[in-house]
């Protein structure tokens, strides 16, 4: 499913059910090594909380996602490549396991809206790993919160204090200005 071959157009032209019938079988899922996930996705006009294109080669969904971020046939943010890994549930039946390669869909909203595709579609049970990540890092978003967290926790230098303080000031005389050119009173 080359990027050349995979028509957006049809695509975005079907109903859910035709989706669920032609893209989104299981055993063409279990072939999958990728695949690119959009959320609130329209289909046919009517509004998807997930859907899922499964690629076989990981080579042609990297160029689908280019072809999608260049063309933007949706929202970056609500739009990942993933590669999958199917292996057998605890309780019984298959996982497939998501990892965020790139995009800027975050791993709790995909596991949020994926698990009715996934769990009640597809009888599989969804695990999502990895974080959005839209420019090629390699940080996760809970690493990059965790670096936040740590970086609050430090007092402020005395330079820190003076650059807030300019800023506030810059702020302030800002929005002066525009209060003056608006004719209201601060």
């Amino acid at each position: 499913m080359a990027n050349n071959e995979f028509d957006f157009e049809a695509f975005k032209a079907q109903k859910f059910a035709e989706y669920k019938k032609k893209e989104i079988k299981p055993a063409l899922v279990r072939k999958a090594k990728a695949g690119i996930v959009f959320v609130d996705y329209k289909l046919a006009g009517k509004k998807t909380a997930c859907v899922f294109i499964p690629i076989k080669k990981v080579p042609e969904a990297m160029t689908m996602f280019k072809a999608i971020k260049k063309n933007k046939e949706h929202l970056l943010k609500k739009t990942a490549l993933v590669s999958v890994a199917l292996s057998k549930a605890d309780e019984g039946g298959d996982l497939i396991s998501l990892s965020i390669q790139k995009g800027g869909l975050s791993s709790e909203l995909l596991q949020s809206k994926g698990t009715e595709l996934f769990e009640t579609i597809l009888k599989m049970k969804l695990k999502v790993l990895g974080g959005a990540q839209t420019d090629g890092t390699e940080e996760s978003t809970s690493q990059a919160e965790e670096s936040n967290q740590e970086k609050s926790n430090k007092p402020l230098t005395e330079a820190q204090k003076e650059q807030i303080k300019a800023n506030v000031s810059k702020i302030g005389s800002q929005l002066e200005k525009i209060a003056k050119a608006l004719k209201i009173e601060i």
